[in-house]
């Protein structure tokens, strides 16, 4: 056998022992942001609308790829802000005794969001600030940094192929800064950017280590004007962004 090929085989082992080993943490892997989930909307027979955010499994996984957000919402004032539901997995390996009756020390308590931004579409529009001004003033978004705290806790994994599982929001553009930059893009322009949301989780496992998530990338379309129903009768989960409909007359 190769020397190669004996390196590549004992690093596949190392891997999968270090995968099979409860409590074994490693950042970007063990706690995974797999997906954006779609809130779920239902009626009552009264005709209030609520809505749910349920986790998705294997069988039946509804997600959406990107976000729409129209900026010119009426019920932003001018300050737009989008909400990301994302499902969240625990991959660490349960450390829980049948005959122990204490706290399985690999679930792991979410403790905040912190999402950073990248454009993926429309940089060199940005930069143009000779013919689009307000570009300097968008490209300043890819500065910062927004942290929310969040709660929830996240069970450890049943086996390698069964990870603990939950959804939880974040606020990927909050109305105050990044929202009120947003309305200056202009009708003209909207089509031309996309913004990157990039999340990450950071949790506590119950036994005590800090641990923190991959950075799931989640690409944000715009549009101004597109969410208005004619008679302003607007039903969606929240307000402006993604999935929405007019109530009927």
């Amino acid at each position: 056998m190769s020397t190669k090929m004996t390196k590549a085989l004992l690093t596949a082992l190392v891997v999968m022992t270090l995968a099979s080993i409860p409590g074994c943490i490693e950042n970007g892997k063990s706690l995974v942001i797999v997906a954006s989930v779609i809130p779920e909307m239902s009626t009552s027979t009264g005709g209030s609308t609520a809505c749910t955010v349920n986790v998705q499994s294997e069988d039946k996984f509804d997600y959406l790829p990107s976000g729409l957000l129209d900026l010119n919402f009426p019920g932003f004032s001018g300050q737009p802000h989008y909400n990301l539901y994302v499902q969240i997995h625990n991959y660490i390996l349960s450390s829980a005794n049948a005959d122990n009756l204490t706290n399985n020390a690999n679930d792991v308590q979410l403790v905040r969001f912190e999402v950073r931004y990248k454009w993926l579409s429309g940089r060199e529009l940005l930069e143009d600030t000779v013919n689009f001004p307000a570009g300097q003033g968008l490209l300043f978004i890819e500065d910062q940094k927004v942290v929310s705290p969040t709660s929830g806790i996240i069970p450890a994994a049943g086996d390698i192929g069964d990870p603990g599982k939950t959804t939880s929001k974040v606020v990927a553009i909050p109305k105050d800064l990044i929202g009120s930059n947003l309305v200056n893009i202009g009708e003209e322009y909207v089509d031309s950017l996309v913004l990157g949301a990039r999340v990450k989780v950071i949790g506590k496992t119950l036994g005590g280590s800090r641990i923190e998530s991959n950075e799931f990338t989640f690409p944000i379309y715009f549009c101004w004007g597109c969410q208005a129903c004619l008679d302003g009768t607007y039903v969606a989960c929240d307000d402006g962004q993604d999935l929405f409909s007019c109530k009927p007359d």
